[in-house]
């Protein structure tokens, strides 16, 4: 669900239009700082949650909680960049398939098999 929520829901999101346009370009130096406050504040979510599923054994990490955090929010920064811009192979559908292939990697589990209990 957290992944899922991190993507624009269409090129046309005015949020992240708005957010990726200036911010992304450097023009707005007060977007910029508002970006990297979101994107540390996304990457201090998800290591919480990588190194509490390690703690607990659900996740068996392929490297350090914050090197996949931060890994995570460089992608779906870059994935938001291509969903606004319209890059013809990259549709949100897409851009949540490699979110997740990439946590499945990183933490070790199926998420399908997740997704499938959760859907029951």
């Amino acid at each position: 669900a957290v992944l899922a929520e991190s993507l624009p829901v269409s090129p046309d999101d005015p949020d992240y239009v708005l957010f990726y346009g200036d911010a992304a370009s450097g023009r707005d130096p007060a977007r910029a700082v508002l970006a990297c406050a979101i994107f540390d504040a996304s990457v201090e979510l998800y290591r919480q949650i990588l190194q509490r599923g390690a703690q607990l054994g659900v996740f068996q990490l392929s490297d350090s909680p914050l090197q996949i955090a931060q890994t995570l929010g460089a992608m779906e920064d870059g994935l938001g960049i291509y969903l606004v811009n319209r890059h013809p192979f990259i549709d949100r559908a897409e851009a949540t398939r490699l979110l997740v292939r990439y946590v499945e990697l990183a933490t070790g589990v199926d998420l399908s098999q997740i997704q499938a209990t959760e859907g029951s």
